[in-house]
């Protein structure tokens, strides 16, 4: 995070792309920083604040959603979140995780590889190769 200072709203609208009044909504439902007063008339937002409701924002949109594929069955919905689980997901239910063809897809940048994209770097972390 950068050194905080205190950011006036024009310069808010610029920086988060919401309109002032959807700022003011999000702040009384508790979604968005609360502005703090600098003086008779005038208010501002601290920008570390600002930068993390951003990074949160940004996170909730980054989702992914691993989808297998083992024998002639259809793609089936993984119940994981990691490549870690999705391997365990997938070695529980007898098959190997290094044969599978996987694809996951992300909301935030929509994303799609296919293949046998898990593989295993000497036994140690696994990782996702682009196919």
């Amino acid at each position: 995070m950068s050194t905080p200072r205190f950011i006036r709203l024009k310069e808010l609208m610029g920086i988060t792309g919401l309109s002032k009044s959807n700022i003011y909504t999000q702040m009384r439902t508790g979604a968005f920083p609360s502005s703090r007063k600098l003086g008779p008339r005038a208010i501002g937002w601290l920008s570390t604040e600002i930068e993390l409701w951003m990074e949160t924002e940004s996170a909730k949109e980054t989702s992914i959603q691993f989808l297998f594929k083992t024998g002639n069955m259809k793609w089936q919905q993984s119940t994981s979140f990691t490549l870690e689980d999705l391997y365990w997901e997938i070695d529980t239910a007898g098959y190997d995780p290094f044969n599978v063809p996987i694809l996951f897809m992300t909301s935030g940048h929509p994303m799609h590889f296919e293949g046998s994209a898990l593989k295993n770097s000497d036994r140690g972390p696994l990782r996702l190769l682009a196919i």
